[in-house]
């Protein structure tokens, strides 16, 4: 068994529970570590990438996986992706604002909208933006979880104002 902290607010952020290919779990605890269980729920391994004052803040962590890949998005403005397999980190950035949507991950690249309603198109393999689109700027930030979806050709999303949009994949 694994105890848990209580994470404040945890009602507000939605999280969701990430279950691997190898139908291991993924989770996060109140300090922004990543927890990995197997199927018999014995931790497999737990890592936190987060300085001490970071950690004070209670980062609140978004999840997707990609093959052996997991993409991290959290409240404190960073993104990085993770080796699914060891927990090691394969790359991480800083943002301008926090995310608040959603991860969509398409081939090599995924998607995700900050605070600022503007959506990027971030590369799998490195994390560089490779486009970016500005929707309606709000004066005031939801902290609402936006949602992506995606098909052949377009991906579609809405902002917080709740205007609806729909981009080309590749070009935005």
């Amino acid at each position: 068994k694994f105890k848990f902290r209580k994470i404040k607010n945890f009602d507000f952020i939605n999280p969701d529970l990430l279950i691997g290919n190898d139908n291991a779990l993924v989770f996060f605890d109140e300090k922004g570590a990543i927890l990995k269980f197997n199927n018999d729920s014995k931790l497999i391994w737990k890592k936190n990438y987060y300085n001490k004052s970071e950690k004070k803040m209670s980062p609140k962590l978004n999840l997707a996986t990609k093959g052996k890949i997991l993409i991290v998005t959290d409240s404190l403005s960073k993104y990085y992706a993770i080796n699914l397999v060891n927990g090691e980190i394969i790359w991480d950035k800083n943002h301008s604002g926090i995310f608040i949507s959603d991860i969509k991950i398409d081939n090599d690249r995924f998607y995700i909208i900050d605070a600022n309603n503007v959506i990027y198109c971030f590369s799998l393999i490195d994390g560089s933006k490779i486009w970016e689109f500005v929707t309606d700027f709000e004066l005031v930030k939801s902290q609402k979880k936006l949602s992506i979806i995606f098909d052949n050709e377009n991906i579609y999303f809405n902002n917080s104002v709740g205007n609806i949009y729909a981009l080309d994949k590749n070009s935005g």
